[in-house]
């Protein structure tokens, strides 16, 4: 029996977190850190 287990990263649970909240728009700080996350 295997026990690897599936881990979610962050942005996959943050995207569906804002999927269910019906989220169409979020704002980033040109030139932040965060901006890889919205690619």
């Amino acid at each position: 029996m295997s026990s690897m287990q599936h881990t979610d990263t962050v942005q996959q649970v943050t995207f569906r977190l804002m999927r269910e909240l019906n989220m169409t728009t979020v704002f980033g700080n040109p030139g932040s850190t965060e901006l890889n996350f919205f690619e």
